[in-house]
C-alpha cells in the first residue's frame, strides 16, 4: 500500500515531474522548503516517487494537494523526482524503476476510486509537467513527451 484510502472524495489522480536534472537528489523535504518558500503549507504533494522507486509520503492524503491550480480539490498529487534535462528543457528522464512504483500507485488508486480519473498536470494547464503523456502511457506503455 502506498496511499491510503482518503476521507475525501477523490475523482482524479493528478502525476507531476519535480522538474529537476536527473543527476539531482531531491527529497520530501527539499519539495516542503521549496513550497513553503512559494507560500504553501508544506508540500503539495501526497506522494513522492524519487529515482530509485521507493515512494515516500508527502502531504496527508487527507488535507488537500497544493499541486494544480484550480484542481486540487477532489485530487491526489502524485510526483516523480526529474523531468528537467540538462539544457533545461522538458524531458521523460525517469527510471524504469519510478514507471514501476507509479503503475502500482496508479493501480491502487483506481482500485480505491472506480471512477477516478488519471492525469498529468499538463492536462489541467498549459506546461509540459510532468514531461510525458500519462494518458498515452498508461494506455500503451509508451512514453511520448
Amino acid at each position: 500500500m502506498y496511499l491510503r484510502k482518503s476521507k475525501r472524495k477523490i475523482n482524479a489522480v493528478i502525476v507531476h515531474s519535480t522538474a529537476t536534472k536527473a543527476s539531482m537528489r531531491v527529497t520530501v523535504a527539499d519539495i516542503d522548503r521549496w513550497h513553503r518558500e512559494r507560500g504553501f503549507s508544506g508540500v503539495g504533494y501526497h506522494l513522492v516517487i524519487y529515482r530509485d522507486g521507493s515512494a515516500h509520503i508527502g502531504r496527508d492524503i487527507d488535507k488537500q494537494g497544493a499541486h494544480a491550480y484550480r484542481h486540487n480539490r477532489g485530487s491526489i498529487g502524485v510526483v516523480m523526482v526529474g523531468g528537467l534535462s540538462d539544457t533545461h528543457g522538458a524531458e521523460a528522464n525517469f527510471t524504469r524503476a519510478q514507471f514501476r512504483t507509479l503503475t502500482k500507485v496508479l493501480d491502487e488508486q483506481e482500485g480505491y476510486y472506480p471512477n477516478v480519473e488519471i492525469k498529468g498536470h499538463r492536462d489541467t494547464k498549459a506546461t509540459a509537467c510532468p514531461s510525458f503523456d500519462v494518458g498515452h502511457w498508461r494506455k500503451t506503455g509508451e512514453v511520448v513527451e
